[in-house]
């Protein structure tokens, strides 16, 4: 790593030169043949001396001028890791360490302590991202953040911070539909509980109208209707649930069951028939029908 000044090189044929390095302040620690830890980035220089030729030191006045050495900036390169909050969960994220370098990009020279400071997460509709108020809706986002922790990080580095994927997933919405009992023609009040509403919802503000009989059943009929009872989302009656029903939310129903008893009414279960002596009661009970006829004797 040299040169000749003007009209100052080897002479007679000479050949050979070395120069030995023995001091490159660019260095701070190991040796210039082993190299444990650069300076900072800046300007430094090196010096040497010079051996190799026969005779040098007497055949020549030998003068060894000290060169540069440059420290330029590494490259790095800080890709955010994915964050993933549940629909309504408030709960702060740890930031700081969800990172990883990219390829031939990361800390050198012994250096440590990255620390990533979150500034935006798009995941966050309310509050901070310290103190989370609401959730953005189910979907994908992305978050964004500062590197810093290491001395001299934008002295000695071209850094480069790639936004993160944030991701709100559904949260669980659970109904528990009641059973119900009733009497033919007598109209049924169809209830239910919701667990896991979240995020400052209402039923609804989010499109669920309470709880509604299945179409298939017509409760003027006398039976017992299993699992019939279900949820009005969206205006359309759902027994069973599933992911898409609700944007924010996997739906999962408990539908109920309707049971239908027959009515009382006196003049059609007893009554006296136009042959004399001749009676008929009809009996019903809420999954059979027994028809008993008694007949009498002739005057």
């Amino acid at each position: 790593a040299f040169t000749f000044g003007n009209n100052a090189g080897l002479v007679n044929g000479d050949n050979g030169l070395v120069i030995n390095a023995d001091k490159d302040g660019a260095i701070t620690e190991g040796s210039v043949s082993d190299v444990k830890k650069t300076n900072n980035v800046g300007s430094y220089e090196w010096n040497g001396t010079a051996s190799g030729v026969d005779n040098l030191n007497t055949n020549y006045d030998v003068t060894v001028n000290a060169g540069k050495s440059d420290v330029t900036k590494a490259n790095l390169v800080v890709n955010l890791k994915d964050i993933t909050r549940v629909y309504g969960n408030l709960d702060a994220k740890n930031y700081s360490n969800a990172y990883t370098f990219g390829a031939d990009a990361g800390l050198v020279n012994g250096d440590s302590g990255l620390v990533i400071k979150a500034d935006k997460d798009g995941a966050i509709a309310g509050g901070t991202l310290t103190n989370v108020e609401k959730t953005s809706n189910a979907g994908k986002y992305s978050w964004s953040g500062t590197a810093s922790g290491v001395a001299n990080l934008d002295t000695n580095y071209n850094v480069t911070v790639n936004a993160g994927k944030s991701e709100v997933t559904p949260a669980k919405l659970t109904f528990v539909v009641d059973d119900k009992t009733i009497t033919q023609g007598v109209p049924a009040e169809y209830t239910g509980k919701a667990n896991g509403l979240t995020n400052g919802d209402t039923l609804a503000g989010i499109g669920v109208g309470g709880y509604e009989l299945d179409s298939s059943v017509n409760p003027l009929i006398v039976g017992v209707y299993e699992d019939k009872i279900g949820v009005l989302i969206n205006g359309s009656v759902h027994l069973t649930g599933g992911d898409g029903l609700l944007k924010n939310y996997k739906v999962e129903i408990d539908p109920g069951t309707l049971t239908v008893l027959a009515s009382f009414n006196p003049t059609d279960d007893y009554w006296f028939g136009t042959a004399p002596w001749d009676k008929e009661r009809n009996l019903r009970e809420r999954k059979a029908e027994f028809h008993y006829v008694a007949g009498g004797m002739s005057l």
